[in-house]
């Protein structure tokens, strides 16, 4: 794999769920292109209701463009990723939500090996991946534990894990740090950035997390209405201008300097 492989192209992408009158679509992604490259972690930001969650769902096969109207290219390695099989397609990309839970009695450990169903391989293979992920992402000591009597945060260690031991090339995050405490959240943002270097991956990673955000990502999109307001590093992305201008009722408005840490 080259270092300046395109890993995901998406490419003037509109998606709108159903209504029952054409007149009253709302779309929820307009005119949307970007590229992700082999070893960048993009984030996706914007305020509520921008349709970033709703485009990595998009992407990883929870929505199916037939939910709705749908336009575009989603592309990845020349390959048309929504016509995948699920199980091809998850070979390629990982989700992980904000949330991680399980109605059935199940260790952390089982729940991580579930992330192995769509890969090939022997039980071996299996068994080393599994055993990595739970290292990467510190669950070692959580292995044997039943994930429903899990917090918040160690529930997203354990879904995370599950996403890594699926093995893909592209890792998509939802809000998937929120619950974990500023350690735990500074550990796996470092483990993540060491990853995508070592496999040479890609993350797409949304996050309200401005902090966060500064530290670790590389590069960041704003997206409001649907629409992309702009991309580039993350440290012109986090300019006051910016900030000021996606969210005007918030301190960044009062031209007061804004500290995040790098």
């Amino acid at each position: 794999m080259s270092l300046n492989e395109k890993l995901l192209e998406v490419d003037q992408v509109f998606f709108s769920w159903k209504t029952p009158s054409e007149s009253q679509c709302a779309w929820v992604l307009r005119n949307l292109s970007f590229e992700l490259m082999n070893g960048e972690m993009k984030c996706l930001l914007g305020p509520n209701g921008s349709g970033k969650s709703t485009l990595l769902r998009l992407l990883s096969g929870l929505i199916l463009p037939r939910s709705g109207r749908f336009s575009g290219q989603i592309r990845s390695k020349n390959r048309q990723l929504l016509d995948l099989t699920s199980r091809a397609r998850a070979q390629v990309i990982s989700y992980v939500g904000s949330e991680f839970n399980t109605e059935f009695p199940l260790t952390v450990e089982e729940a991580v090996a579930l992330g192995r169903t769509c890969s090939g391989g022997t039980p071996s293979d299996h068994l080393i991946q599994v055993e990595a992920a739970l290292e990467l992402c510190l669950c070692q000591d959580l292995r044997k534990r039943d994930l429903r009597a899990l917090s918040g945060g160690q529930r997203q260690l354990a879904g995370l894990a599950r996403g890594l031991a699926q093995s893909p090339e592209i890792l998509l995050l939802d809000e998937s740090l929120s619950k974990m405490d500023l350690d735990h959240q500074f550990r796996i943002a470092q483990m993540l950035k060491n990853w995508v270097s070592s496999k040479k991956s890609a993350i797409l990673w949304v996050s309200h997390d401005l902090n966060l955000v500064s530290n670790w990502a590389s590069s960041a999109l704003w997206l409001q209405g649907g629409e992309k307001i702009s991309e580039g590093p993350v440290s012109e992305m986090m300019s006051p201008k910016m900030l000021g201008r996606i969210y005007p009722s918030a301190l960044f408005s009062t031209q007061k300097k804004i500290v995040i840490p790098i």
